[in-house]
């Protein structure tokens, strides 16, 4: 058990990286409810081509918060196809959206403002776009995990706050957004309340698209695999890695949510 809540302490630490100081964020043109990430040099979890190991990233904007229920309802009106009767099961499980009452009804008034989940990578990304927006690239939601966090107590860490995230059972009713941890670029809950899609969730250890389902490299796993990893010792970004790719694009998950970001041209 002490095993296990080790490993969980650290799921969410922050990779090694090296982020260039803050560039000025523009005062117009920002997005509402999203935050402004500058460009920066980002050191993904596994090697990738270029011997460095860094990853140049270029300035977009991320949601300060995970999609709301209320909000995924508004996209569910304009859109009925992905209301929960209508889409089909090659799409979705059996669980999607399973804790609103209908296709168009949220049900409990609690959860309006907390992060929508039990929601399939699908749906995700066709909400991202109907807003204009994407879903993150794994690296931009790693690199945007990596700056500190403001406004925990002195005495409580980031790795104190994971702890005890994992070693609490996910909430009956999640917590609304913008209510626990945040970083100093202003965006909440990277950690803390939900596991969130990314674009392609799984690309580091699956072959093709993320989302064909083809075959995987399982060498990410074995000894052999591990020396493309930058921190061989570093536990918590294998176990995130291997859980992204235990996923599907229709798996539906009780405590799985998104947010999205927008590319600046």
């Amino acid at each position: 058990m002490k095993t296990a809540i080790i490993f969980l302490t650290s799921l969410f630490m922050v990779t090694a990286l090296n982020a260039q100081p803050h560039k000025k964020r523009p005062l117009s043109g920002r997005p509402p409810d999203m935050v402004y990430v500058p460009a920066g040099l980002y050191r993904p979890f596994m090697q990738q081509g270029d011997k460095s190991g860094r990853v140049q990233l270029q300035a977009f904007y991320m949601d300060d918060h995970a999609v709301t229920n209320q909000e995924f309802l508004a996209f569910i009106k304009a859109n009925p196809k992905w209301a929960k009767s209508k889409i089909p099961g090659l799409l979705a499980d059996q669980n999607y959206l399973e804790q609103w009452s209908g296709d168009y009804q949220i049900g409990n008034p609690a959860i309006c403002n907390s992060p929508v989940t039990n929601v399939c990578w699908y749906a995700a990304a066709a909400y991202a776009k109907w807003r204009g927006k994407s879903l993150p690239t794994l690296d931009q939601w790693e690199y945007a995990l990596s700056f500190p966090p403001v406004g925990l107590p002195k005495n409580r860490s980031v790795t104190r706050y994971i702890l005890d995230w994992y070693s609490n059972p996910t909430p009956e009713h999640l917590a609304a957004v913008k209510t626990g941890y945040q970083n100093d670029l202003g965006i909440y809950d990277l950690v803390g309340s939900i596991w969130e899609w990314v674009d392609d969730f799984n690309s580091v250890v699956e072959s093709g698209d993320s989302r064909s389902q083809g075959s995987l490299e399982k060498s990410l796993f074995c000894a052999a695999g591990s020396q493309s990893a930058i921190d061989k010792s570093d536990y918590a970004s294998f176990m995130r890695f291997a859980f992204r790719n235990s996923l599907k694009a229709k798996y539906t998950v009780r405590n799985l949510g998104f947010r999205c970001v927008k590319n600046i041209n």
